[in-house]
Formats: structure tokens, C-alpha cells, sequence
């Protein structure tokens, strides 16, 4: 068989990337695919891993990886001809080419190593005698990579593993444990034990076990994450023990009556069994508190439909206004008391406006809207950085602010963190621009958009609750939502303009991040897209609303303010460190054993020298 892989690795490496991207571009047709996507390149990598050189196994993993983003970028192509940046079509051209090969040549050119180390690690005497941790240790590597992508302005982590889950919500729940990063994790793990499986006929056993208990396991933990919101999680942690306990007695029992002499399969099967078990039951605990006990809040989303080709037009920000009023009007009317209003809907500085101006609303309308309405408006507009340090440097910040009834603001203003490269700034500007004249074009401002320093939750004094707002380019990344509600955010408000995206897969992905953002840290998550999409996300994920993209409307629902932390979200990335704590211990114990086999192979020496 190792042969036959051998000569089909570079078309097992391809089909094995376009697979498992499909899952993160489509999930809901591929999504269930991810559990077996990466078995064509888990043979290759665990068959020839050790036994090629670092270089082979490094242009392996650079195969599979670009074809794995070439997928999951391939989107950009629908947003030619980009004329809402005022370049022209041909250079249009270029800058989509360059972001669908470009980047995904620079991601898998980083990405790569892992795959590298992954060869290096399959070299060592210890996974030479323990296959079985090779799964584990190409998970680890994978839960690392996908974390270094979340690092400097070349790290995108767009096309994550684990959003092929986010239609199969039993299987996403674990993310409430240890992250996103944990989904990916298990679907690394499982492919990578079912081809070991294949390959390794000795330990056949041992490896559809392990695979077979992580995807169970995940499955089982999700059916009672999702009913642990329900308040229903008592029977699934019952339920747990005792299958564990009788799993447990009847392997005692039936070992004692064989006289130690039972068959080993049936009696690892059961144990494997009854530790998943007991995981579970143990695991389970944690969602005792997940229950909705907060009265409900009845909340809106507005999206405009206001196209990015219009959007700095002179006269753009009150008709920006105008829209989103009057849907904000027809939300309240259907009893909504929280509206939230997508990314630079207003698109100016809110509070420099003249009250006599003829081109944008000035606060005042804001007010007469919000008192009006007797609703709390979350709007997304910029401000000027001199409003939080008056000896800043002037720029725009893009912000989030809340709005009262009783016509004022609250002053705990939130600012956009992860800006957008290229979009809203230009990293390494005076090289880069020079270098690549083009790409300073993509940057649709004058100048760079000042980062917002801190994580925010508005106590609203109207709703009795904390909302945290973020602002589109933040929702991709795990840190700043969870930031955001150990800041004491017990709803989160999502604000964003995917309307450059139009209605490609793009749109869809973000809005996957959102709901991952959502179970992560057990909050309900509210989403106004200038263009779409908007949501209304629960806890487990699951979707109460939704307006798809390129329409003008709301989505609105009854969500609740909810103040229970999930395991991750007091943890963050305990896995990652995890992962390289289980690299280096790799890497010491192959040390250890290397060190020990050179004395004990001096000691043969000396003995034979002496005889």
C-alpha cells in the first residue's frame, strides 16, 4: 500500500486540501466531510513522515496547504471589479490574483512547517514505537498553527478547520471548552487515528478506537451543551456515569470470569468505552449553569443595504441615517428595545457634525431617533482619537456607540482593535507602497484608521445588562471576543461591512466566525451587516433570525443577558500552550532516550573490552 501512496501522494495532498476547504467554504454540503477530508494526506504524511527528508516532507505540506486556501480564498474573485476603491479594472485584476494565489502562497509557504516538524518529530525513536501519538501530535501542530495565524498583520485567520462544524452544531460545542482550536483539534485527531487505521495493521485496533471515541465523544458532549441551555443537562450527565459504570462492571466481571484470559480487543473496546464515558460525565458538570435565567430582551439588527461603491459619496451619511432610522423605527414598533446598527453606518464623525448640516445627521437626530423609539441604538460610526487622549495623534476610529432613550450617550465608546490590512491601514507603509505600488490603492481612506487599546462592555443603564460590542475584522479572532466578556459583556453586539464580499462565500464564513465567537463563550450574539449577513446567534450557535446578503431589512428575536463563563473563556488558549508543552516534552523525551541508549551502548562496550 505504501507504494501505491507513495506515487498518488502529490493528487492525495490536493483532493485531501480542496476537500476539507470545501467544509469551511460550504459547510452545510461539506461540513460533515471534515471528519474524513484529511485522510488522504494523513496516509501520505504518516507513511512517508520519517522516511523522507525535511524538504520533501516541508513541499508536502506546502502542496496541501495551497490547495486547502487557493479554495478558501477563491471568493475574491467576486469582488472585481472593485471600482468602489477607484482603481481601475486591470489593476483590479492584480490585486485579486495577488489575493487569492499571494496569500495563499504566503499562508501555506508558514503553514508548511508544521508539516516539516511533523517529519522531523515521526523520525524520533519514540513515535517509531508508539504510532499512536502521531495523531495527537499532528493535532497539536495544527492547534498551533491555527493560533500563529492570529499573530501580526500576515497572520489571517480566516480559513479555520473547525467552521466546517458550524451547521453540525453537536460537533462545534466543544469549543465552549477550549476554543474553536479545540474542534480543529479533534477533526485533525480523528482523521489522522482512522488512517493510522489503515496503515498500521498491528494497532488497528488502537487507532479506530481512538478515533471512533474523540468523534463520539464530541458528538455526545454537544447533544448535552446544546440541551444544557434548555436546562435539561441533568439526564446526559446521569446517563454518562452509569453506561461509564456498567461499561466498568461488566469488564471487571467478565475479566474475573475468564480468569484474566478474555479477549483483549473486547475488554480495550469497553475500557476505551467507559473512560469516554467518564470524561463525558466529568465534563458535563460544567454546563449545569448554562440555563437562560435572565429575563428576555426583545433585539434587532438593521441592515441598510448600502453598497460600499456609494458609501463616501457626499450625501452618503444621511442617507445612511435615513435608512437605518426608518428601520429602526419598524423594529421598535415590533417591540424591540436594543437595535444595533452595522459597522460606519455612519459613515463620519458623529460627534463634529453641525446641527444645521445638509450632508450628514448631526447627534441630535441620533437622540430624537432613540427618544422616539424609547430604544437603546448601538451605532457604528467614527470618532476622533483626540476624544480619548487629547494629545494623540489625529486619526479616525472606528467606534461603536450607545445611544439612550433619555437622549444622551454613554461615554464608554468602543473602538475597532483588529484592523483590517490594507482596508483600514497600510502595514509597513513606505515599503510596501513603493514595492507593490497597487496595494496602497486597496486602502479606500486617505490615511490609516486609528486602532482602538482597550475591551469594552457597556453597561446599559435602560436594559440592565452588559453589551460588548466588536466591530467585523475583530469577530475572526478569538482573543478580542473574549476579551470582551471577561470585561463583563453578557450580550455580544457584532457590527460589521462585508459588503466589498457582495454575496460570495465570504459573507457566509464571517458570519460562521460569529457563531463560533457565540459558542465559545456561552452569549447570545447580535449581528447588524451593512449589507449582510445579520443574525440573531444563540449560545449553542444556533440561528433565531437571519437576512441573507444584498437585502434591506432586520432580523429580530428575544435573547437573554447571560453572565455564565465557559471553561474557555477562563482558560483562552490553554490548549495552544498545551500543544507546545506536548512538543517539548516530545522533544526532551527523545533526548532522554537517545542519552540513555548511548550509555547503555558504552556499558556493552566496556563490557566486552574487559572480556
Amino acid at each position: 500500500m505504501q507504494e501505491y501512496i507513495k506515487k498518488l501522494r502529490y493528487p492525495l495532498l490536493i483532493i485531501s486540501g480542496i476537500l476539507s476547504a470545501l467544509g469551511v467554504v460550504y459547510p452545510t454540503a461539506f461540513g460533515a466531510f471534515a471528519w474524513i477530508s484529511l485522510i488522504p494526506a494523513a496516509l501520505v504524511l504518516l507513511s512517508l513522515g520519517g522516511k523522507v527528508k525535511s524538504g520533501s516532507m516541508y513541499l508536502y505540506g506546502f502542496v496541501f496547504y495551497y490547495a486547502y486556501y487557493v479554495i478558501s480564498y477563491h471568493w475574491f474573485v467576486s469582488m472585481y471589479p472593485m471600482d468602489f476603491t477607484g482603481m481601475t479594472p486591470k489593476a483590479a485584476v492584480g490585486v485579486i490574483a495577488l489575493a487569492v494565489f499571494g496569500v495563499s502562497a504566503l499562508q501555506a509557504a508558514l503553514s508548511a512547517l508544521i508539516i516539516m516538524v511533523f517529519g522531523w518529530f515521526c523520525r524520533t525513536a519514540l513515535l517509531q514505537r508508539y504510532p499512536l501519538l502521531k495523531p495527537l501530535l499532528m493535532a497539536c501542530l495544527w492547534v498551533v498553527n491555527e493560533w500563529s495565524q492570529t499573530i501580526g498583520w500576515t497572520g489571517v485567520p480566516w480559513a479555520r478547520l473547525y467552521l466546517t462544524q458550524c451547521e453540525l452544531l453537536p460537533m462545534a460545542q466543544s469549543a465552549s471548552l477550549l476554543g474553536g482550536v479545540f474542534v480543529s483539534f479533534l477533526i485533525v485527531a480523528v482523521n489522522y487515528s482512522f488512517a493510522g487505521a489503515i496503515l498500521h495493521k498491528e494497532q488497528r485496533l488502537s487507532h479506530a478506537l481512538t478515533g471512533g471515541c474523540l468523534l463520539c465523544g464530541n458528538l455526545l458532549f454537544g447533544l448535552a451543551a446544546m440541551d444544557a441551555v434548555e436546562g435539561d443537562v441533568l439526564p446526559w450527565q446521569i446517563g454518562f456515569f452509569a453506561a461509564a459504570l456498567v461499561s466498568v462492571i461488566f469488564v471487571a466481571v467478565y475479566g474475573l470470569w475468564r480468569k484474566l484470559h478474555a479477549d483483549t480487543r473486547l475488554l480495550k473496546s469497553l475500557l476505551s468505552l467507559a473512560f469516554t464515558l467518564c470524561v463525558l460525565s466529568s465534563v458535563a458538570s460544567v454546563l449545569g449553569d448554562y440555563a437562560n435565567n435572565a429575563a428576555p430582551i426583545r433585539a434587532a439588527a438593521v441592515q441598510g443595504n448600502l453598497s460600499s461603491k456609494d458609501k463616501w459619496a457626499d450625501d452618503a451619511g444621511l442617507r445612511s441615517f435615513r435608512a437605518y432610522a426608518a428601520l429602526t423605527e419598524q423594529a421598535a414598533a415590533e417591540g424591540a428595545t436594543l437595535i444595533i446598527w452595522a459597522e460606519t453606518a455612519l459613515n463620519y464623525h458623529l460627534f463634529d457634525v453641525s446641527p444645521n448640516s445638509t450632508t450628514k445627521a448631526p447627534l441630535d437626530a441620533v437622540y430624537d431617533l432613540a427618544q422616539s423609539t424609547n430604544t437603546t441604538l448601538l451605532v457604528g460610526t467614527f470618532v476622533q482619537s483626540q476624544y480619548f487622549d487629547p494629545n494623540a495623534e489625529q486619526s479616525s476610529m472606528n467606534a461603536v456607540v450607545a445611544v439612550y432613550p433619555d437622549r444622551t450617550y454613554d461615554e464608554n465608546i468602543y473602538c475597532k482593535r483588529m484592523l483590517v490590512p490594507f482596508g483600514e491601514y497600510v502595514p509597513w507603509r513606505a515599503f510596501l507602497t513603493k514595492a507593490i505600488p497597487v496595494l496602497d490603492e486597496i486602502n479606500v481612506l486617505e490615511s490609516d484608521v486609528g486602532r482602538g487599546e482597550k475591551d469594552v462592555s457597556i453597561q446599559t443603564k435602560t436594559l440592565d445588562a452588559g453589551i460588548g460590542p466588536i466591530v467585523c475584522y475583530d469577530s475572526i479572532f478569538e482573543e478580542p471576543v473574549r476579551q470582551t466578556v471577561l470585561a463583563g459583556a453578557e450580550i455580544i453586539a457584532a457590527s460589521t461591512n462585508d459588503s466589498w464580499f457582495s454575496d460570495s462565500a465570504a459573507v457566509s464564513i464571517h458570519n460562521n466566525h460569529d457563531k463560533f465567537r457565540a459558542i465559545e463563550n456561552g452569549r447570545y450574539l447580535v449581528r447588524s451587516a451593512n449589507t449582510g449577513i445579520s443574525s440573531m446567534i444563540t449560545p449553542t450557535g444556533d440561528v433565531l433570525d437571519e437576512l441573507d446578503a444584498l437585502q434591506t431589512g432586520y432580523v429580530i428575536a428575544d435573547i437573554y443577558a447571560r453572565d455564565v463563563q465557559t471553561p474557555y473563556t477562563q482558560v483562552g488558549y490553554l490548549l495552544v500552550w498545551i500543544s507546545i508543552g506536548a512538543q517539548i516534552a516530545l522533544i526532551a523525551a527523545q533526548i532522554a532516550y537517545v542519552i540513555k541508549n548511548r550509555k547503555k551502548s558504552c556499558k556493552t562496550d566496556d563490557k566486552l573490552n574487559n572480556s
